[in-house]
């Protein structure tokens, strides 16, 4: 099965080599490599027209120039692809070697397959392991509905490997304009199930330029995802009663993101719109409660 490897960027010239270098290594034989850049102002397109001047016949680059879209560049990626199966990367991630082979053999093996997963390594800006995560492994055979009833469970694109034939013509709705990830898996899950692989394939970077990283006013993550639970409720009717639960797993791991900020007043806010989403979770009561008395006692202890 032929194989594509989608990768998108954006001022990441820190790490975009080591991306393109994971999938470069891999065993598999006759990958394409697109790397879809959203107008990077450092030396990211530089970089990726001197790999694409290396490897003429594997590392194809698009270059945007322009207003800045997330999932417009995803998009972007995605419909240059020509392999029958597409591995996703964001540009500060990497592969880890045989990944293409594992994950194609898995589909080779089941033809009902929309979407191969497998666990991650996180990692530190350097690239040394801090973490592995490996969420809801009973789940080695899932669907659309998992991802809304369990929570998001695919940690990172990179941990992904999709059927090109079960990815929505059109690519991502922009109601995801900065957190693609859920959305596109959601949709592409519904032309088959989802599988996952019993290895640690992949490697996920946390460092603070991540659009993830909790800090004051980095509220589009968790506002994005809100849209696309609503996008899924509106439009798929059959998995309409699942959205709840999805709610209800998403404002609670907002608050998880929240809960190490400094920033109590940035903290709270979030915490009274996670409410707003989940009005019933206790949890998130409890946390706001806390938060609340934290500030009161700062104000007390300022006075």
């Amino acid at each position: 099965m032929s194989v594509s490897v989608a990768i998108w960027t954006c001022n990441q010239e820190q790490f975009i080599g080591d991306a393109i270098e994971s999938a470069l290594d891999q065993d598999y034989p006759g990958i394409e490599i697109v790397v879809a850049d959203d107008s990077s102002d450092d030396s990211t397109p530089e970089i990726l027209s001197d790999y694409a001047h290396r490897y003429r016949d594997r590392v194809r680059p698009l270059l945007h120039r322009g207003p800045r879209s997330i999932v417009a560049n995803v998009n972007r990626a995605l419909a240059a692809c020509t392999g029958e199966l597409v591995a996703t990367l964001d540009g500060d991630d990497f592969f880890l070697p045989g990944k293409i082979s594992a994950q194609a053999k898995a589909f080779a093996e089941h033809p009902d397959v929309a979407i191969c997963r497998h666990p991650v390594h996180v990692v530190d800006e350097r690239g040394a392991v801090i973490d592995t995560v490996d969420l809801h492994p009973s789940l080695r055979l899932a669907g659309p509905r998992d991802l809304l009833v369990h929570g998001f469970f695919i940690y990172t694109v990179a941990a992904m490997m999709l059927r090109r034939s079960a990815v929505p013509a059109a690519g991502v709705p922009p109601v995801a304009e900065h957190a693609p990830d859920s959305l596109l898996a959601i949709e592409t899950a519904r032309g088959g199930s989802i599988l996952r692989v019993d290895k640690v394939l992949a490697s996920y970077r946390r460092h603070a330029g991540q659009i993830t990283a909790p800090e004051p006013g980095s509220e589009v993550v968790f506002e994005d995802a809100i849209r696309s639970i609503a996008y899924v409720e509106a439009t798929y009717p059959e998995l309409a009663d699942a959205c709840p639960r999805a709610r209800a797993h998403l404002t609670s791991w907002e608050a998880h993101r929240r809960q190490g900020s400094a920033d109590l007043d940035w903290v709270s806010a979030g915490l009274r719109r996670a409410l707003r989403s989940a009005p019933l979770n206790r949890g998130l009561w409890q946390a706001y409660i806390g938060v609340s008395a934290r500030r009161v006692g700062r104000l007390f202890k300022a006075g």
